[in-house]
């Protein structure tokens, strides 16, 4: 009898269909079916449908992981936070041998400073100073050429100068008082006037309040002198309409060939503008300027400053800040008493632009003021004077006491340019200067010589701590740093060396009083609201 081979046959037919068949039979069939092996993209899927809430989780932690190994970096390389064990100690610089040199008087007698190539040596410290290679990626400076070509100048033939500035809002440019007073603007035309090598013939003053120039001549015009127009550009707003009118009653120059011409522009702005001149031509025509730092900004994650690069156009000098005659004025009427240990000059609660590097500054040292208690350490971290505003054509005596009074002054610049008053202001007063790193210095500052740069929170610390105990080297440091200030950075060498090539009027001669002056100018500056910057 014949057998109807069933559904659970296992025989050659069932195998042979399921051989044949592409497909393995359903789950649960009464066949069972034969499995077919899988691709390698239908296995991962498979394993990502099981384990895919792991793989996420792993992703994120691996996420949180290097985010914390970045931010632990941070914090080792500022030092920032961390148990004492994690920080390097004060590195160990040997003091000086030259012998004791006090910056605590007021007077000072060049010969007994230390050796400028023993401080030089001794300032090659890097634990103590900035990395020169910090500053390799930015053009050196230009070195100082003299701008009139085959001019020798002398007090008895001065270069001929013609100013054009601007007028006082407030105040009359001339006035008729019994005095005979003449009120300007700025102080260029104080440097000029006090230099015997320059002689100011004409004046031209702008009052923006109604387009009015007026002019004084106090000298006669000889042509067949070299002439030299220097131009009070910022306050000038760099407006050529403006230039182009004051220009307009010069017109009567008739040796052109003898005509140079001089903008001198105080702002931090790199932004470098000249006007055509068809009186001047380009290479008589140069700019000096204070803006030639570009990039420079606060970084945040960093908490610290970027300093970005030099900038340098054609035709472009460095004309930094210069140390004001009003200071000095009220530096000399007072007697110095350093009874200070650090002091920081600053609002307490300044918000404005551009001051986080001020405000972290000052943080840092009323951190190290709390962890130094057993130092006895008398610490200034506050604004002297006027606490709402300080006009920069303002200087507080208070402030300048302070300074008189005080061992190390720690300054900041702002966070978006270089330079400021107080760097030489400070060294003027005979104190060791702390100063953030600059790119382009005034001339002939030398790190460790006349001041010490610091560039980090780490490095700040690090000086602080050893130079409030070695006295004898930060005295040395703070002398050479006072003469420098005063005997080559005055309103008359600035310009000098501009002109010149070189300063030529009272060099080192720190003790001497100012060079009078030709005329009986007044400086009577007026406060813009925003003139605060250059502090």
């Amino acid at each position: 009898m014949w057998k109807t081979p069933s559904v659970f046959d296992n025989g050659d037919r069932r195998n042979n269909l399921l051989q044949s068949s592409r497909l393995r039979a359903p789950k649960g069939s009464p066949n069972g079916g034969a499995k077919r092996r899988r691709s390698l993209q239908e296995d991962a899927m498979g394993w990502f449908a099981r384990y895919y809430h792991w793989f996420i989780l792993s992703v994120l932690l691996t996420f949180i992981t290097l985010h914390w190994l970045l931010e632990l970096e941070k914090s080792l390389a500022n030092n920032e936070s961390l148990p004492e064990v994690f920080m390097s100690p004060p590195p160990r610089v040997e003091p000086l041998t030259h012998g004791s040199v006090s910056a605590f008087g007021r007077k000072y007698n060049p010969n007994v400073l230390l050796d400028q190539d023993t401080i030089a040596k001794k300032s090659q410290k890097k634990e103590l100073s900035v990395s020169s290679s910090s500053n390799q990626v930015s053009p050196s400076l230009p070195s100082a050429e003299p701008f009139i070509p085959n001019y020798t100048p002398t007090s008895s033939r001065p270069l001929r100068t013609i100013f054009l500035g601007r007028a006082d809002e407030n105040h009359p440019f001339f006035t008729t008082a019994s005095t005979s007073q003449y009120y300007i603007y700025d102080q260029l035309l104080d440097g000029l006037d006090r230099s015997p090598f320059f002689k100011v013939v004409q004046a031209h003053m702008y009052n923006p309040l109604d387009w009015a120039i007026t002019s004084k001549d106090f000298h006669s015009l000889p042509i067949d002198e070299p002439t030299l127009i220097v131009v009070d550009w910022a306050p000038l707003q760099r407006d050529c309409h403006v230039l182009d009118q004051m220009l307009e009653g010069l017109k009567q120059l008739t040796e052109r060939e003898n005509i140079y011409l001089l903008y001198v522009d105080v702002s931090p702005s790199t932004k470098t503008v000249t006007c055509p001149v068809p009186l001047i031509p380009k290479e008589r025509t140069r700019v000096a300027k204070r803006g030639i730092i570009e990039g420079r900004h606060w970084n945040s994650a960093g908490k610290w400053v970027e300093p970005g690069a030099i900038a340098f156009p054609e035709n472009v000098l460095h004309f930094p800040h210069y140390l004001r005659q009003e200071f000095v004025d009220i530096m000399n009427t007072m007697e110095t008493r350093r009874k200070n240990d650090i002091a920081h000059f600053w609002r307490k609660g300044d918000y404005s632009h551009y001051s986080l590097l001020r405000r972290r500054v000052g943080q840092i040292l009323k951190d190290y003021d709390g962890k130094h208690t057993d130092k006895h350490l008398r610490i200034i971290i506050r604004t002297i004077g006027d606490e709402t505003s300080l006009p920069y054509d303002e200087i507080e005596p208070d402030y300048v006491e302070a300074l008189l009074s005080t061992r190390i002054v720690v300054i900041a610049q702002r966070d978006e340019w270089e330079d400021h008053y107080r760097l030489l202001e400070s060294l003027a007063g005979g104190a060791l200067v702390l100063s953030d790193e600059m790119l382009a210095p005034p001339p002939g500052l030398q790190n460790g010589t006349h001041l010490v740069f610091y560039d980090s929170s780490s490095s700040l610390r690090n000086l602080l701590d050893y130079y409030t105990t070695h006295a004898e080297e930060r005295d040395a440091i703070a002398a050479n740093g006072q003469a420098y200030a005063l005997g080559t950075q005055r309103s008359w060498h600035a310009l000098e060396r501009i002109v010149f090539g070189a300063p030529l009027t009272q060099v080192d001669s720190i003790e001497d009083e100012a060079p009078k002056r030709k005329h009986p100018f007044h400086t009577h500056i007026h406060h813009h609201d925003d003139d605060n910057e250059d502090l």
